[in-house]
């Protein structure tokens, strides 16, 4: 059981504490802590505001072009466009489709119509002039899955083409 002693002894132990915890608490409303800590905030501050606008300069912030449309247009015209709007462009040729005209801009990258930054690059995916020349392997007296496996690798298809086909592709 707790006598008056204790009680006392109990007391001024935790009258110490508070005078102690007061005394930190006093120290830290110091006018030279309270200066320290408001020069700390304002160049915190300050160097976030620069770090945002060195971001803005840097990135060109608000400064984009609209790409233009240049889908099915030849790609000497679609070079022209781009270099007067001051895009970069890469030319890409896609596998021949006899669909569309030599040269034919088929695809855009990023799509006509979005804003981009300038100096960004444009790619413009072309049909090419004919088709990829190939080497076709050689297929002669091998069985015939390890043939038709070879031929396939390099692209080309297996089948037996219909009279209304080859009697198109020949000339009298």
């Amino acid at each position: 059981m707790l006598n008056k002693n204790s009680i006392l002894k109990l007391l001024a132990i935790f009258a110490v504490i508070i005078k102690v915890f007061l005394s930190m608490l006093k120290s830290l409303f110091n006018w030279k802590v309270l200066v320290n800590l408001v020069v700390a905030i304002g160049v915190f501050v300050g160097l976030v505001w620069l770090t945002f606008r060195w971001l803005e300069y840097h990135t060109n912030h608000g400064q984009e072009i609209p790409v233009p449309n240049v889908v099915n247009k030849s790609v000497h015209d679609a070079v022209k466009i781009l270099d007067d709007t001051g895009l970069e462009y890469e030319v890409d040729s896609a596998n021949y489709d006899p669909k569309y005209r030599p040269f034919q801009v088929l695809q855009v990258y990023p799509a006509p119509g979005s804003r981009v930054k300038d100096g960004r690059t444009v790619r413009l995916k072309v049909n090419p002039r004919t088709w990829a020349p190939i080497v076709v392997p050689d297929v002669i007296n091998k069985y015939s899955g390890l043939a038709f496996q070879r031929l396939d690798q390099v692209g080309l298809k297996i089948g037996i083409p219909s009279t209304n086909q080859v009697s198109r592709k020949m000339r009298f």
